[in-house]
Parts: C-alpha cells; structure tokens; sequence
C-alpha cells in the first residue's frame, strides 16, 4: 500500500493536471468568488482602492472590468486564477442613473459591501438611501460585513474640520443600516502631487477587508517585506491560495473524476517553478522533500491512504484543532506553496539552500493559513443561497449574476 501511494505521489507531482482540470473542480463544486461590492458617488475612489488593493495600474483595472449588468462591471484578481470578485456600479447621483435595479439585485450576489465616502462631502443623501436599499433587499449583508472607507482626507486639511465631517458622515450611514458600522480613512493620491504620504490608511483598510472576507484575508494581510524573497511571494501569494483553495475543495466534495490533493499540489509545484524559470522534475522534488525533512516524506505518504491529511505535520493539530480533511488539505497546500516559493527563489539566484529557514517558513505558514481557514469556517461558506434561491425565481437575474463559479 505504501509503494502503491507513493507512485501515486509521484505521478501527480511530476505530472499534475492541466490547469483547465483544477478549474473544473471549481465549476462542479458551486463555490462562488467572494464578491466585495463597491457603492459610492462618483469620485470617491473606488477605482483608487481597487488600484491599490491589487497593484495595477489605472489602465489595468480599467481594461480588466467586464460588464455584468448595463451598469455594473466585476472585476476578478487575479484575472486567470481569481481568489476575488470586486463589483463597481455607477457613481450615485451620476445624471440619468437609477441605481435601484443595481441595488436590489446585486445586493443579494455579494458578500461584503465597502461604501466610499470623501470627507469634503457633506451631500450623502444618495449614499443613506442606498444603505436602507441594501439592507432590505440583501438581508444576508450583516453590519459586520460593512465597511464605511472615508476617502480624500486631504480635500478638508484642518484636523478638527476633518474629524467633525468624518463623524458626521458616519452618524449618518450608521443611521440608514440601524446598527453601527465599522470605518476607516484612507488617503490615495498621486505622487506627483507632492502629498505624502500617498497611500495613507492603506494598512488599516487591509486589515478591516481581512475581518470582513476571511476567505482572501491571506492575501489582504499586510506583510513586512525582509528581503526580495519575500517580496517575490507577494507577487505569487494569489497563485498558491488558489491551488489551496481547489485542494480544499478536492478533498471536501465527492465528485466524478475528482482532481486529489496530491495531483493539485503537483500542479502548484510545476507553475510555480515556471514562474522562476525552472523545471520541476526528479531531483527537484527529491531536493524539496530532502529539504522539508524524512518526516514530512513519510507522514504525508502515509495520510494518502487513509485521508488523514492531520499528520502531515505533528504540529499542525495544534495550529487547525480537530481540523476537516478539507482544511487540512488547504493549510498544507499552502504551507508547502510558501516553502516551495523560497526553494525555488534560492535556486533561480543560485543561492545556497538554508533547510532550517524553509522549514521555519513551512512551519509558519502552516499556523498562518490555519488561522485563516478556521476565519473561513467559523463565517460560513461562501455560497450565497439567497443569490441562488432568487435566480430559480427569475431567470433575468441568472442570466445577470455576479456570483460565478471562477475561472470560467
């Protein structure tokens, strides 16, 4: 049995399945995107966050929007392996808009909404009556899952001005929902302008998004960038918690042809290889297990027969508790991306290969995405039942959803 599931091993890692199978995975499982919503007038900047939640540029994000409705365009991030949908409807109070239809049924196809604001505003009546649409129509948003972004914060200087127009704003938003909502401030300007700093707030937004979608807080997380390493897995960060998310799924959900852990995680090994410009073939998983540790070699073999991903790592019970298969197969996948990501950085540059600090990597990354899939679990599935429920009523609402399954 133990040679049978380790020829299983190899075949899958050095030849994974094409990208298209893992997205079939996706398809057939009926997970949707976390969508995150953004509502405000023209101006406010919602093109500004969605710029500098993702790190493209205003042509980027402007080429990447398709049209969902004949006012609404998604945009997804990353455009081939998306962990994330971003909704944007038109500005409100824009001339011979009714946001209405917008509101009644996109509300109900997304899961967090962000409503941007600018402090120098004090004309918010659109906004109000938008948050009372919301909030009727989309009864699943809860105000946990509500963000109020206060924006431009430059355009009032003077402190106390400022502070007075944010509070007053927010006493208003808070009244149209009923209930108190969360808020940050954030500053997005030009370089050019001479404003410093010109991404202000831009920490505090990442952390309140990483609260309100668990599911991509890996992503949203900001992290301390020690060396060019580590920025280069910045970069990759998306890639490797889309292969963890399809593992997760593989080993959740019993269908037909059903792509394994092992052969989703040889995929991820391979693309992520290639991104370094290399091949990742024998000796290049001889070296990686070699690397991680005899340990990790045998205990990951051995789970293979009876799907018991948990003693993968002896640590990792301590990290996920009396974790599912699912989650096991997510945390792993990702911890095993996050080492692979360093092992192949060292190799590109020639660099010695440290065994000590990949595994410290490995291991921290076994705790990180831990944290983050109990996050997932403990808010519920990302399946939007009142979203589906409602296309099975009306079919211009199917036709129209936001709420895809990715990478279609």
């Amino acid at each position: 049995m133990f040679k049978r599931a380790a020829k299983t091993l190899y075949d899958a890692v050095i030849n994974p399945p094409a990208d298209e199978e893992l997205k079939e995975s996706w398809k057939k499982s009926g997970v949707s995107l976390p969508v995150l919503w953004l509502v405000g007038k023209t101006g406010a900047g919602k093109s500004s966050v969605i710029q500098k939640l993702t790190g493209y540029d205003e042509v980027e994000v402007g080429n990447g929007f398709r049209p969902c409705t004949q006012t609404a365009a998604v945009f997804d991030y990353p455009q081939q392996q998306a962990i994330l949908r971003f909704l944007d409807t038109k500005g409100l109070g824009e001339v011979g808009y009714d946001p209405a239809e917008d509101l009644k049924l996109l509300g109900k196809q997304s899961h967090a909404l962000i409503v941007l604001a600018r402090v120098s505003d004090n004309e918010q009546s659109q906004i109000t009556q938008a948050l009372r649409a919301i909030r009727k129509s989309a009864r699943h948003i809860k105000p946990e899952s509500v963000l109020i972004v206060h924006s431009c914060l430059h355009q009032v200087p003077n402190d106390s001005d400022r502070q007075r127009a944010i509070q007053s704003n927010q006493q208003s938003f808070e009244q149209a929902w009923g209930k108190p909502l969360d808020y940050c401030e954030i500053d997005f300007t030009d370089p050019a302008d001479g404003l410093a700093p010109h991404d202000r707030g831009i920490d505090e937004l990442r952390a309140a998004l990483a609260d309100k979608l668990p599911s991509v807080q890996l992503w949203l997380h900001q992290q301390r960038h020690d060396d060019a390493e580590s920025k280069n897995f910045e970069r990759l960060q998306p890639q490797v918690l889309w292969y963890a998310g399809t593992a997760g799924l593989s080993d959740a959900i019993p269908l037909a042809g059903l792509v394994t852990v092992p052969a989703t995680q040889g995929k991820m090994l391979h693309s992520l290889a290639q991104q370094y410009d290399l091949q990742w073939d024998r000796r290049s998983i001889t070296e990686f297990i070699g690397v991680l540790g005899t340990g990790f070699a045998i205990s990951y073999l051995g789970s293979l027969g009876g799907r018991q991903l948990a003693k993968l790592v002896p640590a990792l019970g301590q990290t996920v508790g009396s974790a599912t298969a699912a989650t096991v197969s997510f945390v792993s996948t990702y911890a095993i991306g996050r080492a692979a990501c360093v092992y192949l950085y060292k190799r590109s540059v020639g660099e010695s290969i440290d065994k000590a600090d990949i595994q410290a990597k490995y291991k921290a990354a076994l705790k990180e995405g831990g944290e983050a899939r109990k996050a997932v679990l403990k808010n519920g599935p990302l399946k939007n039942k009142l979203a589906k429920n409602d296309s099975k009523k009306d079919a211009a609402t199917e036709s129209n959803s936001v709420v895809e399954n990715p990478n279609e």
